[in-house]
């Protein structure tokens, strides 16, 4: 589990799966509710139902190099710096972690990265300002039962089938005897 904290256990925290925010410039908190509307013939449509989705968070946060720290004795420079954060930022959306949020608003629970953006320009070149967008997700849990069939035992029994529709009833056709062709050719033969 991770944490985003700007007021923690009474202390100021910035930071969120160990990514640590210098400063958050501004946070978008969201609660939406949706309204069901069903038109009705010759009047003003009806509401019947409010459906109450989970809430966003946005964040506008800035990390700055300006206090520099050691990497193995050398002095880690502004570029190398803002790719790092950069790149953490990229792992941790694409992980795909619940995060569990601490503002100095409210508590949010299964929140998940859904967006991550960053405009460069003139104005922030020395340090990475960012914006970072968190939606709370419903998890289920799946559960599985099993099912006893008794299946049906076969009849002993032979019952009467046909393959063969019924046709009904039908007229029935006088058959007249027919001569051989031998005898139509040739005459009368035997006779």
């Amino acid at each position: 589990m991770n944490f985003l904290g700007f007021f923690r256990n009474g202390e100021r925290c910035l930071a969120f799966d160990d990514f640590e925010i210098d400063v958050s410039l501004s946070e978008t908190h969201t609660y939406e509710s949706e309204i069901t509307k069903n038109p009705v013939e010759d009047g003003s449509p009806i509401s019947d139902n409010i459906i109450h989705k989970l809430p966003r968070l946005s964040i506008n946060c800035l990390c700055s190099p300006l206090k520099f720290r050691y990497l193995g004795g050398t002095l880690e420079s502004r570029k190398t710096f803002i790719q790092k954060k950069w790149q953490e930022l990229l792992k941790i959306k694409h992980s795909k972690e619940l995060l569990n949020i601490f503002t100095g608003l409210d508590f949010y629970s299964d929140m998940i990265m859904t967006s991550l953006t960053n405009t460069r320009d003139s104005s922030n070149v020395n340090h990475l300002e960012f914006q970072v967008v968190f939606e709370q997700i419903k998890t289920v849990q799946v559960e599985y039962t099993s099912i006893d069939i008794k299946m049906p035992k076969a009849n002993s029994k032979k019952v009467n089938s046909s393959k063969k529709a019924n046709g009904g009833l039908k007229e029935k056709k006088i058959v007249e005897k027919n001569e051989s062709l031998a005898v139509s050719l040739f005459g009368l033969l035997g006779k």
